[in-house]
């Protein structure tokens, strides 16, 4: 299948907040506390991502089929004067029906092709721990989990949030 992978527009945040929302609702079904995944609705994923564009607080790339777009990924570059060389992808969200398709690979690439003009020697992101389908997409995609770990508890449910890594080859 073919996808083309560019900038997101302000416009298109009402498209990604339902990708969002509708990505959470498969992936994290019985991973993550139902009341806790439903308090995200497509109003407030849609004011989130309008914010984050606006403001600038992060990268955000869509992922298109036939000019529909079908995922988004959501990234942060080191602080300039920071000796850090990590890009952080906070979201990374595929609509259900391309899942296993190739679109979230097609995110990650263009991130890994774009991050080859910076100073940036590896990608680092978190993954729920329970959430097998996405650890094992990251690992195919070239991620190894690095040991570190984040818990919250969510509606008594601990969620136990994985950091993997993929450092940036250069030829």
């Amino acid at each position: 299948m073919r996808y083309t992978v560019r900038d997101a527009l302000k416009k298109e945040a009402a498209q990604i907040a339902k990708i969002h929302v509708d990505s959470w609702l498969v992936a994290y079904k019985g991973l993550m506390p139902k009341g806790y995944i439903e308090q995200f609705t497509i109003e407030r994923r849609e004011r989130m991502w309008a914010r984050v564009m606006t403001e600038q607080l992060a990268q955000l790339i869509v992922v298109e089929r036939q000019g529909e777009i079908v995922g988004f990924l959501s990234y942060e570059l080191p602080n300039h004067t920071s000796e850090d060389k990590t890009a952080l992808v906070t979201c990374c969200y595929v609509t259900p029906l391309h899942y296993g398709q190739g679109a979230g690979s097609a995110l990650l690439d263009e991130l890994e092709t774009r991050l080859l003009s910076t100073s940036v020697m590896q990608i680092s992101l978190k993954a729920l721990d329970t959430n097998q389908q996405g650890l094992n997409f990251y690992k195919k995609c070239g991620f190894v989990c690095t040991g570190e770990e984040e818990s919250e508890v969510i509606e008594s449910m601990t969620l136990i949030d994985l950091t993997l890594v993929k450092y940036i080859a250069r030829s």
